[in-house]
């Protein structure tokens, strides 16, 4: 099995927040992520877009609307 790219602070504070709500929009995350620190929207999609480049995320079109999920699933 080949090892992942590891992640930045940024990307992993991302993806504890799509464990946490499951599959969002970036609109979604960026709620979510803006209410404990000030966050612009475009990093929060160039967060989503690394962690599916490095296959912590997968992506779909739902109509017009790209919704990510978490493809990884969190050490405990």
């Amino acid at each position: 099995m080949q090892r992942r790219k590891s992640l930045s602070n940024g990307e992993m504070e991302i993806a504890r927040v799509l464990w946490e709500i499951g599959p969002a929009t970036v609109r979604q995350v960026h709620e979510v992520t803006n209410g404990s620190r000030e966050i612009d929207f475009a990093t929060v999609q160039t967060y989503l877009r690394r962690l599916e480049s490095k296959g912590y995320a997968a992506s779909k079109l739902e109509a017009r609307i790209r919704v990510y999920s978490a493809k990884a699933k969190p050490k405990t």
